[in-house]
């Protein structure tokens, strides 16, 4: 007997159409497969390089941080050296009364602190006319200076005080010796201290007095005066390379 597959017209149709579909889809999901796979490649390369690129950014960020601190280091020694070299011009006059030792202390160290605990503005420097009182005179002995906050006055460096006294043109002032060769003075205070009283021992830390604009000032402010002995007298020296400025 004779096998009929197709009961009719209509299922052979259906079947190939189904076929055909099947087909079609079968198609698709392929090149779609294909075009993923070639997408996640794609990714995969482009990661690559990107993780390359970033390796690469990350060197060159680690040389620039490199040599950026070094020239922070190289700046910081040649801040240092013309620091040095202004004050040893301004030591000029004592130096050949000092051993080489004491001048290299000098230099280095005196002094180690700011008067004020806050910044401060330089108004007049050693040599230049002083404006106070609205004279300007031929020539001046100190540092003028004013801090934005607190006027509370430290000693540059550690030393014994010498003097405090009230004159027409200091005002109120104290002087403290920090070495036989090296004194500071403060003029034009409003108030001294207790613990600026002559002969007391002081540190930098110690508060010796408050700024003032007494003597001949019509403004608040301090005048700070660097002196070294020359072994006959004490002579005032430029004292701005030793200020400790946070302007």
């Amino acid at each position: 007997m004779k096998w009929n597959l197709w009961k009719d017209a209509h299922e052979r149709e259906m079947f190939f159409m189904g076929l055909g579909l099947f087909l079609v889809v079968s198609f698709f999901l392929v090149i779609t497969s294909i075009e993923h796979a070639e997408h996640r490649e794609e990714i995969k390369r482009r990661s690559l390089e990107y993780s390359a690129l970033y390796d690469t950014f990350g060197e060159e960020l680690e040389r620039t941080t490199e040599q950026n601190k070094q020239i922070e280091q190289q700046a910081a020694e040649i801040a240092t050296m013309q620091r040095n070299m202004a004050r040893l011009a301004a030591l000029q006059p004592v130096l050949p009364f000092v051993e080489p030792q004491e001048a290299l202390t000098l230099i280095k160290e005196l002094p180690l602190s700011s008067p004020f605990d806050s910044p401060f503005k330089v108004t007049a420097r050693f040599g230049e006319g002083s404006g106070y009182k609205g004279t300007y005179r031929t020539r001046h002995f100190g540092t003028d200076i004013v801090p934005e906050g607190n006027w509370q006055i430290h000693p540059m460096w550690a030393g014994t005080v010498t003097e405090i006294g009230l004159s027409q043109l200091f005002g109120k002032f104290i002087v403290v010796q920090h070495s036989d060769t090296i004194r500071t003075r403060y003029h034009h205070l409003s108030k001294i201290f207790n613990t600026a009283l002559p002969e007391s021992i002081i540190t930098k830390e110690t508060i010796i007095g408050i700024m003032g604009s007494t003597g001949y000032s019509d403004a608040a402010h301090l005048h700070f005066e660097v002196q070294a002995f020359t072994g006959e007298a004490w002579v005032s020296i430029d004292g701005f390379s030793f200020l400790k400025r946070t302007e």
